[in-house]
């Protein structure tokens, strides 16, 4: 309790704007969990993600990312790998790797994160939805067309199937798609125009002769 009450006030000093005197108390959290719980415990590794969410929002990313790392050792080894926090953790170290510019890196953690939401949610589900559109948008951001439109497709499809067509959520996703549909149309015709234009320079070419 007491652990919990000083992250509590550590978080409203951040709402309040004091994001060092929110991180001490999120650290003060930390260190009490560690000495009650241990190491090895899911609160633990909870303080450890909030810890590591001041540091990043401090302007300190590597630091920040080092505890979201460790926050999901532990939650991988205390809840296991199919468990709902890891894949959240996942989640969360893959949008740090992406913000760092692993974009690579990133999306290998989301992809997990997915895979554990599928197995343990199932596929029609909102929140499976949501790790479908993040794993599409890191696609986009590979600027990997193709794959970005089927994975914001599957996310549609799951929100139209659970939200209903008229929800917001499905409706922004539908959006996004016909953006990169429209997207990837204008890139293939200008792939076209370009292929056109190299056979014409080629024939030029060979009448100049």
């Amino acid at each position: 309790d007491t652990a919990s009450s000083y992250n509590n006030v550590g978080i409203s000093y951040e709402e309040l704007g004091d994001r060092k005197k929110g991180l001490e108390y999120k650290e003060k959290a930390l260190k009490i969990f560690k000495e009650i719980l241990g190491e090895k415990h899911a609160d633990t590794a909870s303080s450890y993600y909030n810890v590591g969410m001041s540091y990043w929002e401090l302007g300190d990313r590597k630091k920040g990312l080092e505890y979201k790392e460790k926050a999901l050792e532990i939650r991988r080894e205390v809840l296991g790998e199919k468990n709902a926090d890891t894949a959240s953790s996942y989640n969360n170290v893959g949008i740090s790797y992406e913000e760092l510019g692993d974009r690579k890196k990133g999306l290998e953690y989301k992809e997990k994160a997915l895979e554990i939401r599928k197995e343990i949610l199932g596929e029609k589900n909102a929140a499976t939805a949501r790790l479908y559109h993040n794993v599409g948008n890191s696609y986009w951001e590979l600027r990997e067309v193709e794959k970005a439109i089927d994975y914001i497709k599957r996310a549609l499809d799951i929100y139209m199937a659970v939200l209903g067509n008229e929800h917001p959520t499905t409706q922004k996703t539908l959006e996004l798609l016909n953006l990169l549909e429209l997207f990837q149309e204008l890139q293939s015709s200008q792939c076209r125009k370009q292929t056109a234009f190299q056979r014409l320079f080629s024939k030029w070419k060979k009448l100049r002769k």
